[in-house]
């Protein structure tokens, strides 16, 4: 028999772990139960609407408006976590180990883990909407016409572009930096210090912009910001329209990346459309088929798997462009970016949203011999995934040393027996889900 718990709020979500149930919903509600049928509230600590639940690593984590995130152990103490933000983040890069982010009112956060972030002094308080990391720099853009260059994602020096347009994203290659913007503007560098602004013919709204192939490929709005279009160019410095009838006609183009030879492109409407040369183009469509107003903004590639994110929390996964999956994302938040860090994905969007995926691939680390301690090797696995631990001499004959279910996400093994001979090869291998 079913069970409501007593409260005149809405609630939206509801998890089970560390021996209850924790239900969660408007106005911070919060409410525990150890048997579903009888319940109790407790305080949240925060007025905030909670719009999911959910109980991972002997954690309680739930998530709401204006970026709320709060913890708990055991359902009935909670903790409120500040990512010092609450504005909406639009533009993110990661390089070199480090995740940039960056946002409305001159917000930037930084991290290297992408559970722990920075706020960085922004030297303006502008909105800013896209970064990218090239020539040793990292280069910023926003409104109106702001471009921002850093060495270290830390200190940040303004630069003037010649144009008061709002710039959207920014790519570098082949020497050369080249930011996007609204009106057809397109901002070009050599130095990161220097800029020179050159419009587009028709002048439409420049979303994004990537490199690949050869070619320099514009997303844009198109005619009366309705129809979507491409721009195209060898040089970064003479651009020129590509025409196509059949494949995002209607559709507003919101993001391009390049990755494995392909540009992929996020659209209106539920549309992504790929192509290697901006030449001929093939569409897919993740919801099924065409859905009004879920907008796609933003797509990237990680081990085996293309991802897209857009409006009201979306996020794809496909090996191959035909089969979608659609993830959980516990948000109703529309997401902007997504970039892979540590072998995990980070997303980010309104509100001062940020997503972090589970781990999906296991990494060993450099092996090392520790006298008195024998073999230590660490690694970074999925979490309750059983593994073999093998070593080998030759990488042909492999003798397992090591059967374990993982429970934590970085780890190590230590083996005082293993002699100290040369080479040494070891490799963590998954078990099937039956094991």
């Amino acid at each position: 028999m079913a069970r409501t718990p007593r409260t005149p709020l809405r609630l939206l979500g509801v998890t089970y772990g560390a021996g209850r149930f924790v239900a969660v919903g408007a106005r911070g509600t919060l409410l525990t139960s150890i048997d579903a049928i009888r319940w109790t509230a407790v305080p949240s600590g925060t007025p905030d609407r909670l719009e999911t639940i959910d109980f991972s690593g002997g954690l309680f984590v739930a998530a709401g408006e204006n970026g709320t995130l709060i913890t708990s152990i055991n359902g009935t103490t909670w903790t409120k976590q500040n990512l010092g933000i609450r504005r909406d983040l639009d533009g993110m890069a990661v390089a070199n180990g480090t995740l940039v982010v960056m946002g409305k009112g001159g917000s930037i956060l930084t991290s290297t883990d992408g559970v722990q972030y920075a706020i960085q002094n922004a030297v303006v308080t502008n909105d800013l909407h896209g970064v990218t990391w090239g020539g040793g720099l990292w280069i910023a853009v926003g409104e109106p016409g702001i471009v921002l260059t850093s060495s270290n994602a830390v200190d940040w020096t303004q630069h003037a572009t010649g144009t008061s347009n709002s710039l959207k994203g920014a790519t570098y290659a082949n020497g050369q930096w080249i930011a996007v913007g609204t009106q057809g503007t397109v901002v070009r560098s050599t130095d990161g210090v220097n800029w020179a602004a050159t419009i587009t013919s028709p002048a439409y709204d420049l979303n994004d912009v990537a490199y690949g192939n050869g070619v320099f490929l514009v997303a844009t709005d198109g005619p009366n910001n309705l129809s979507g279009s491409l721009f195209k160019s060898l040089d970064g410095v003479t651009w020129a329209e590509v025409t196509s009838t059949n494949s995002y006609v209607g559709k507003n183009l919101r993001g391009v990346t390049f990755i494995n030879g392909l540009f992929l492109i996020s659209a209106n409407d539920g549309v992504v459309v790929t192509t290697s040369k901006a030449l001929s183009f093939n569409l897919s469509l993740p919801f099924g088929g065409y859905r009004e107003g879920e907008n796609l903004r933003a797509t990237t590639w990680a081990h085996g798997l293309w991802s897209v994110v857009g409006n009201n929390g979306a996020i794809f996964t496909s090996p191959d462009f035909a089969i979608w999956t659609r993830r959980a994302s516990r948000t109703f938040e529309n997401q902007h970016q997504v970039v892979l860090l540590d072998g995990k994905l980070v997303v980010i969007g309104n509100r001062g949203t940020i997503l972090q995926s589970g781990r999906f691939v296991t990494e060993l680390e450099p092996p090392e011999f520790v006298a008195g301690a024998g073999f230590r090797l660490p690694f970074r696995g999925l979490l309750n995934r059983a593994y073999e631990v093998q070593e080998s001499g030759n990488l042909v004959n492999w003798i397992n040393l090591l059967t374990f279910t993982n429970r934590v996400e970085h780890g190590e093994i230590t083996d005082m027996n293993l002699p100290r001979t040369s080479p040494r090869f070891f490799r963590m291998v998954e078990q099937p889900d039956n094991f």
